[in-house]
């Protein structure tokens, strides 16, 4: 490859890396649908983060498994989830709410596959996947095959008066453990609940809008989230981003595989390949070709070598040539080795297609090598080995 050839290459690999890692952040950053905060979709909750950070509220991510939570506060779960939460990680979930924090569980995202989903086959795997954490504190999830929404009154501890917030009617808590405590609900169904664990509570909300970016401004969801996720000991908000597939790299292995990075070290890994191979075909030359050339007969062979032997008065050696050759062929034919044929130990059952191994003529060629026979007597046996070789071949 030229050097032209080899610089369009990289530029070409370049524009393909940068092309992708922009395409992959507008991507993320404009369809992805999963209630996280670092959606700016209508669905994500972004603009809820970003607000608690304007107010100099203590809030981060948790971008870890929930066996690593050490701090203190309240921790946000907004489902449904991309991935459900291990066994052991609701264990130790349980244990850091009983110490004293609380757990605000939100559910029901406004999506009308997930609701499809559910009306359509309740109790299915698919929604035992996204709703596992729900599951283990005792709740169940029930759709509702209509998108209106609605208002409500919603009391939370703090608050001198009920807010009245704006909620979906899409989704409800149904067949919830008998220590939870409704909070607000309407005909639908529960909308709020408060259960507490140890030292520590956990909150339910059968709807994730409430959060969203379209509808925290709506009524006084704001007021209403401000207050749910300050009703804790502390005031430090975390919000779990680990199950919607954010996972902060602990070694290099795994920044390697769960972020952009991959894909740039697979374009650069790319680029090498073509780069070696390039320089390998440069100095290799071009390649030639698998088929096997078609040249000319076995016999015009032997009349050529003799002829041009003959001419120097050394028949012996174009003899000895078309003689090996002609082992070579035999040998491959009757699967014996090349050696054995030469001193003639082949075994009586060795045939070729029926018939008997040359052995005569390969007595006599061998003789009249070792004694240097005369030209035209070397042209007369190589004759012979040519028509013994073409005969093979047409067996």
């Amino acid at each position: 490859m030229r050097r032209r050839g080899r610089i369009l290459l990289v530029l070409a690999l370049t524009a393909t890396v940068v092309f992708s890692y922009a395409y992959h952040q507008i991507f993320n950053a404009t369809v992805d649908r999963r209630p996280s905060t670092y959606s700016a979709y209508s669905t994500g909750a972004k603009a809820l983060y970003l607000l608690l950070k304007e107010m100099n509220i203590p809030v981060g991510r948790h971008e870890r498994p929930l066996m690593n939570l050490n701090q203190q506060g309240t921790l946000v779960v907004l489902g449904p989830l991309s991935r459900p939460p291990a066994g052991k990680e609701l264990i130790a979930l349980k244990k850091w709410i009983a110490h004293g924090n609380t757990l605000v569980l939100l559910y029901g995202l406004p999506t009308d596959d997930w609701r499809k989903e559910l009306l359509k086959s309740p109790g299915n795997k698919a929604q035992v996947y996204r709703t596992r954490m729900a599951t283990a504190f005792g709740l169940q999830i029930k759709g509702f095959d209509h998108g209106d929404r609605g208002a409500a009154q919603a009391n939370v501890a703090g608050l001198p008066e009920p807010l009245n917030i704006s909620v979906s009617r899409e989704f409800r808590w149904t067949d919830f453990h008998k220590d939870w405590e409704v909070l607000t609900q309407d005909e639908q169904g529960p909308i709020i609940m408060k259960r507490r664990m140890g030292g520590g509570a956990v909150y339910a909300v059968s709807d994730t809008s409430l959060f969203s970016n379209t509808f925290i401004n709506k009524d006084q969801n704001v007021r209403f989230a401000l207050a749910l996720l300050l009703s804790g000991k502390s005031r430090n908000v975390i919000f779990d981003e680990y199950h919607h597939g954010y996972s902060k790299s602990q070694t290099v292995s795994s920044m390697m595989l769960s972020s952009v990075f991959l894909w740039i070290f697979l374009q650069i890994v790319v680029a090498a390949a073509l780069f070696i191979y390039s320089r390998r075909a440069y100095h290799a030359g071009r390649f030639k070709t698998l088929a096997e050339p078609a040249g000319r007969s076995s016999l015009e062979y032997v009349y050529s070598m003799a002829n041009i032997f003959e001419t120097v008065k050394a028949g012996a050696p174009a003899l000895e040539a078309i003689f090996q050759r002609f082992v070579s062929k035999t040998a491959k034919k009757l699967g014996a080795p090349v050696a054995s044929l030469m001193k003639g130990e082949i075994s009586t059952g060795r045939t070729i297609h029926g018939a008997a191994p040359p052995e005569a003529l390969i007595r006599e060629v061998q003789s009249a090598i070792e004694s240097e026979a005369k030209p035209a007597r070397c042209l007369e046996l190589a004759k012979k080995l040519a028509e013994a070789r073409s005969s093979m071949d047409k067996r």
